[in-house]
Parts: structure tokens; sequence; C-alpha cells
């Protein structure tokens, strides 16, 4: 539909999309950032949509962090969310040095924005933070209760 509209595609390296070298994209493994980063330079995207893994940031998991091990495993996942999250910051500053957009996107509730990264780049002239509901642009998802 983007090229009926006269828009040129684009590329996806989300987790649902293989790598080169036939894994999924990972951005905890440094060959995929720097494959990712190559990209990017090269194509140079008009806009950039980042949306990290939610789960490290989620408040939920503060129910984890009341027993050891659930504990180490917040803080692994959280230290493996934070390498994303500054490579997402790392792009998110490419973009706008380069004179072109991004969208970070993650829930309103969640601890990364107030990671150090996320909390500079936001404090950039000409970055805006916006909060919106999804449902008002139709979102809606279906499981076994039905649609909502």
């Amino acid at each position: 539909m983007a090229r009926e509209l006269g828009m040129k595609g684009g590329v996806s390296l989300d987790l649902t999309v293989p790598a080169n070298d036939g894994f999924i994209w990972d951005f905890s493994r440094k060959h995929c950032r720097d494959r990712a980063t190559q990209i990017v330079d090269e194509k140079r995207p008009l806009f950039l949509m980042m949306s990290p893994e939610c789960t490290p940031y989620a408040n939920i998991q503060n129910l984890n962090m009341r027993t050891p091990a659930g504990k180490a495993k917040v803080e692994l996942a959280r230290r493996r969310g934070d390498v994303h999250l500054k490579f997402c910051m790392t792009l998110a500053q490419r973009q706008t040095d380069g004179g072109r957009y991004f969208i970070y996107e993650h829930p309103k509730a969640a601890a990364s924005w107030n990671n150090p990264d996320v909390e500079r780049l936001a404090s950039v002239d000409g970055v805006l933070r916006t909060e919106l509901d999804q449902c008002e642009f139709g979102l809606t998802s279906n499981d076994e209760l039905g649609e909502a």
C-alpha cells in the first residue's frame, strides 16, 4: 500500500525477520547492532521506528524482585534490555544528527523512561514526547475471550 501512495519501502529489523546469519535480529548481539547501524547509515531512513522489548522495564517485574531468584532473573533481563535500549538511543541520535526523525515507542509507565540515555535524548531540542492510547487508532487484540 505504501508504494501505491508514492512511498518507498523500508526494512524491518525485528524479532520476526531473520538477519543475514539466519538468526533473528537480536540487538544483544554486537554483530546485529553493527549490521543494523550500517543499514541505517546506508539507507538513511526518514523515519526510524524503535520498539525495544518491554518486559525488562514493565512494572510487574517489581513483583519478581521479592525473591533472590526472581531478582537475579529481572536484573539479567534488565541488563540485556539496557543494551538494546542504549542501541536504540544511539540510532535515534544518529537520526537527529542527520536531520531525520525517530519514533521511540514504549508503554507510558515503563521504567525505561527513567533510563539516563532516554532522558538525555528526550531533552534534545526538537525531540517531543507524546502519550496516546492506541485504541484511538483501532488497535485491538483477540484471545480465547474474544476481541478487546
